[in-house]
């Protein structure tokens, strides 16, 4: 009896853990803006600093780019997959070309929340 006890805490801990470190991507899996800790616009590369926990790949990532009628540009990098490794938290670059849409000199607005490096992506409150 003890035994089935120790395996029932150990699953439901586990289950717990697993749940509270992920967040959700969306309905069937939409994509969601990604947390990001730093950001530049050198050349035409915009860079993304986002927080890893060891298992963020550059194809965990896509830029969404929209343009008002006015000429006002903003992007936002989303999330196209959950990193659900334990690693501790470090940075990781992300660098994509700048829209073509985006002119040289142009402004560009990023929608993405900021927040300081130390916390998983999945502890940050949107």
């Amino acid at each position: 009896m003890k035994t089935i006890r120790t395996a029932a805490l150990v699953l439901i801990s586990t289950l717990t853990t697993l749940m509270s470190s992920t967040v959700a991507i969306g309905a069937a899996g939409t994509p969601v803006p990604a947390v990001i800790t730093g950001f530049a616009h050198s050349g035409d590369n915009l860079q993304f600093t986002v927080i890893s926990n060891g298992c963020t790949h550059i194809d965990d990532f896509v830029l969404e780019h929209q343009t008002t009628d006015d000429g006002f540009s903003s992007v936002t990098l989303l999330r196209t997959r959950q990193d659900h490794c334990r690693r501790l938290p470090f940075e990781f670059t992300v660098s994509f070309k700048t829209p073509a849409a985006v002119g040289p000199g142009n402004a560009i607005t990023i929608t993405n929340t900021f927040h300081a490096l130390g916390k998983r992506q999945a502890d940050v409150k949107q």
